[in-house]
């Protein structure tokens, strides 16, 4: 069969595939591989793997530059493979591998209740404060075999709680819902963190009123106030804002990255 070196994977997939052996050796005739993967091959933090365990990556950390945060992945194993097969990878002959998502994806939407004149209510900027930014991911698989669940799969030992900046740029709000900012790609977490501090959106915006005067607002919500009170891995949350001129709503709801769909209350 054709046969990859890990480097040229890195090089030409942008992910990193180790490879252990099972039942026999890989290098007898009748020898199979056991194959998990991580992408991308430059995550932050140290990855090391566990025959039975699985992956395990220590201090992973995003950056607080949304625009620089990437999607990191890790695969579901490829147990016992003797050849190469072609499966649902039909543009080359390989091991076909299940990736799953390890952040959480949260994005922000905006809207007024009701029609307004154009630039009644402007979005300025917002923040996610108090986010738990380096933590560690651990695979835990229970046996490392076929037979295992990939429920186990979590962060653990989350710390360097920061401000990230979704977006400071001016915005009318209209009746359509638009997106605002960039799409965060954070540590999954609780949002209490030990009742010390909880992670919280703060809204900045401003309501023109009609002498043409600007009316500077902030709302701010903490983000387990509505049912909510964690983000998952695999999930994504959109905060819908919508705006009045008496407040902000706010109401969250989640789905499955499998999507998650979150509401605030009015503005």
């Amino acid at each position: 069969m054709q046969v990859q070196t890990m480097r040229q994977l890195e090089q030409e997939h942008g992910f990193h595939i180790p490879l252990t052996s099972a039942n026999s050796s890989p290098t007898t005739k009748n020898g199979k591989l056991t194959f998990s993967a991580y992408s991308p091959a430059d995550a932050t933090g140290t990855a090391t793997f566990d025959v039975v365990k699985g992956l395990k990556i220590a201090n992973f950390n995003v950056d607080s530059d949304l625009t620089k945060q990437y999607d990191l992945l890790y695969s579901n194993r490829t147990y016992n493979k003797t050849n190469s097969t072609s499966g649902s990878n039909n543009t080359y002959d390989g091991v076909d591998l299940t990736f799953n998502h390890a952040l959480s994806s949260i994005h922000v939407k905006v809207v007024t209740d009701k029609e307004y004149p154009a630039g009644t209510v402007n979005e300025r900027s917002m923040y996610l404060e108090n986010v738990w930014c380096t933590g560690t991911f651990v695979e835990d698989l229970a046996t490392g075999t076929e037979t295992v669940s990939y429920s186990t799969a979590r962060w653990e030992g989350q710390s360097d709680e920061r401000l990230l900046e979704v977006g400071k740029t001016e915005q009318s709000v209209t009746a359509t819902a638009t997106k605002y900012g960039n799409t965060a790609l954070l540590i999954p977490q609780k949002f209490d963190h030990s009742g010390v501090h909880k992670v919280t959106l703060t809204v900045n915006y401003t309501i023109t009123n009609g002498d043409g005067t600007n009316l500077d607002q902030v709302a701010k919500f903490a983000l387990d106030s509505q049912g909510v009170k964690e983000w998952i891995k695999g999930y994504r949350y959109t905060y819908n804002l919508t705006f009045a001129l008496d407040q902000i709503y706010f109401a969250p709801t989640v789905e499955e990255w499998k999507d998650a769909s979150l509401s605030f209350p009015a503005i």
